[in-house]
């Protein structure tokens, strides 16, 4: 479980932004070698031109093996 917040100065025409990310992980071992992760991710981005607002989510899977 995790957060991070960044805020960003920018010259394009979206102009600066704050930006709050939220994450959940979860991560199994399926044999030594494998493991299965699965992940959510959750990102608010709040501009200082309300007009550029916006939201995402993001889950993400994947398989990590040693060889």
């Amino acid at each position: 479980v995790g957060y991070h917040f960044g805020r960003t100065d920018s010259e394009a025409a979206n102009g600066d932004f704050d930006q709050h990310a939220f994450n959940l992980d979860f991560t199994t071992a399926i044999t030594q070698k494998a493991n299965l992760n699965f992940g959510y991710r959750y990102f608010l981005t709040n501009a200082y031109n309300s007009n550029f607002d916006f939201t995402q989510h993001r889950v993400i899977l994947g398989l990590n093996y040693n060889f």
